[in-house]
């Protein structure tokens, strides 16, 4: 469905693109959201995962979030915000993900710690970030317009609402703030000087995004919108992990606000402890619920436990697990050991299932020893050879542990002699387990 007029227009705001998208699922609209601001959150995550692909993969992933979070219009209003605040924790999640994959901390710190070449001590993009991170939504943004995205003060104040006289004094002071918390990172305490951070500055802007990047990520980002994310041919198993982290990253930074304003609340009307009892009732920790899938249902699984059946809703933020690798709802199956992290009422944030295993199969049952009987013909040290009353003679090994009776008492094999009557018991090609030899005379059947 076609919108009546082109939403990609260079007038639109990024909140009426994201609009345009919500309501009329039209990629194009997307597309230039991505095209505007992709390479600001591809540097940023480039700054955590070095120029390689897991970089794009984290960059995807902070799109795939925004596609399934634009319907908030707390996220449209503060877009910019959101998208760094956002690509940072995925990259970041990216580099532990990648850390624990190589089991390798050399490889990983290299590639984590890209450094700018200076005259004097280079510093760390990652670190850059991270104390952009830090600063109040006033000051990150235009910094992120005006030094990521590479908009003048014109252009950054024409999008924020504000005056360019307003714009440069909040850049002077922003950039005061960052030196000053890049300070606080530093192990030394040191403070950047204005020629390091113009240098950092520089290699942190925004990288750029090819056309294919910007067609997979929108077109993916239909397929989230529509819930159909995990069947995205374009999406990489990891790209969908990262984008499941982060909405659960969301859900939990919103519970934790909402505790924290509860809390002030509650402290100011001097009620401290309904305020404690309420804080843990809405940012306890996840409660597990172990147990066995016997029911499978739209958005919901029924486990068995030893105290009855618990069902538990999910949803797509819900991560899963199969087996310890991610996987999607339809990976779920009846009978499978199963742990859920739920809260409350709400839909659970991670389920974690193991496929059932088999039982090992019982060994086979000893086949039966064959027996032979006939007359010893032929004696050795370590066979007999036994002439039955029909067919050709049969030899038959024997070895140490063979058990030997001679005439109904334990004897040893060199009492076995010609003419005996005997009856061998044994397996093919195995020596005789018993032998039941008699003197001269007829067989006693064994």
């Amino acid at each position: 469905m076609t919108p009546p007029d082109d939403p990609t227009a260079p007038t639109r705001t990024d909140s009426e693109l994201l609009v345009e998208f919500i309501d009329h699922r039209y990629e194009p609209a997307f597309a230039e959201v991505v095209r505007r601001h992709g390479g600001m959150v591809l540097a940023v995550c480039r700054s955590v995962l070095g120029n390689t692909p897991d970089a794009e993969d984290a960059a995807q992933a902070v799109f795939l979030t925004l596609a399934q979070k634009a319907g908030h219009s707390s996220v449209r209003k503060h877009l910019v915000g959101w998208l760094h605040r956002v690509a940072w924790y995925v990259a970041a999640r990216g580099a532990k993900a990648r850390a624990i994959r190589r089991r390798h901390e050399e490889e990983a710190t290299r590639m984590r710690n890209e450094i700018l070449a200076s005259h004097e001590e280079p510093l760390r993009l990652d670190a850059l970030h991270a104390a952009l991170n830090r600063l109040s939504e006033k000051y990150r943004v235009p910094l992120i317009l005006h030094h990521l995205e590479g908009r003048s003060q014109a252009e950054t104040a024409a999008l924020l609402g504000c005056s360019v006289d307003a714009i440069a004094v909040r850049l002077h002071r922003a950039r005061d703030m960052l030196r000053d918390r890049l300070g606080r990172l530093d192990r030394r305490g040191a403070v950047a000087s204005a020629a390091v951070l113009a240098g950092a500055w520089g290699s942190a802007a925004s990288a750029e995004v090819t056309p294919a990047f910007v067609a997979t990520t929108s077109h993916a980002a239909s397929a989230a919108l529509a819930g159909e994310l995990a069947s995205a041919a374009a999406v990489s198993g990891q790209t969908l992990a990262l984008t499941r982290g982060a909405i659960n990253m969301l859900y939990w930074a919103k519970t934790k606000a909402v505790a924290t304003a509860l809390a002030i609340v509650l402290t100011v009307g001097g009620v401290v402890g309904t305020m404690l009892h309420a804080n843990e009732a809405v940012a306890a920790a996840p409660t597990a619920i172990t147990g066995v899938i016997t029911k499978l249902q739209d958005g919901q699984i029924t486990l068995r436990r030893r105290t009855g059946e618990v069902t538990v809703a999910i949803d797509k933020a819900t991560v899963i697990k199969v087996d310890d690798a991610v996987a999607t709802a339809d990976a779920l199956k009846v009978g499978m050991s199963t742990a859920a992290f739920v809260e409350g009422d709400k839909p659970a944030t991670e389920v974690r299932a193991y496929s059932p295993k088999a039982p090992p199969a019982p060994p086979p049952p000893p086949a039966p020893p064959k027996v032979v009987t006939g007359l010893v013909s032929q004696v050795t040290a370590a066979s007999i050879v036994i002439q039955p009353q029909i067919g050709p003679a049969i030899t038959v090994a024997f070895d140490g542990t063979t058990r030997v009776k001679v005439n109904d008492r334990l004897a040893a094999a060199p009492e076995l002699a010609v003419g005996m009557s005997v009856g061998v018991f044994y397996a093919d090609d195995k020596p005789a387990t018993e032998i039941r030899a008699y003197s001269r005379g007829v067989l006693t059947p064994p």
